[in-house]
């Protein structure tokens, strides 16, 4: 089930839906931590937080694939297939959940390029 979550998040945020990031994590605020672990699964940390409270994140990694041959040049002098240069980034998403279990607030650590 969780693929095909992120499929579609993918699929609406890159449409240019209104299904952002940001209005994806902040619809959790409020809500209890079980209901997200439902939809999510396990997280990979947990760390302390807030006077008994806890941080859990989740990572997930995409992949950006580009051409790295110059498309003007490949028109003019063909000498075979593009190149293609494949950058792995790993995207973590802290939630911030109270002593209640209740989420709190959220964020986006800034992705890390992995080669």
């Amino acid at each position: 089930m969780k693929p095909l979550y992120w499929i579609v998040v993918f699929v609406f945020c890159s449409c240019g839906s209104s299904l952002q990031p940001e209005s994806i994590m902040q619809q959790w605020v409020g809500k209890h931590y079980s209901k997200l672990e439902k939809s999510w699964g396990s997280k990979v940390t947990v760390e302390s937080w807030n006077n008994g409270g806890n941080v859990y994140t989740y990572s997930s990694t995409s992949f950006v694939v580009k051409s790295s041959q110059d498309k003007a040049k490949a028109k003019l002098d063909y000498v075979g297939p593009p190149k293609y240069d494949t950058t792995r980034f790993l995207i973590q998403r802290k939630f911030y959940v109270d002593e209640k279990q209740i989420i709190q607030k959220w964020e986006i650590v800034e992705a890390s390029v992995q080669k």
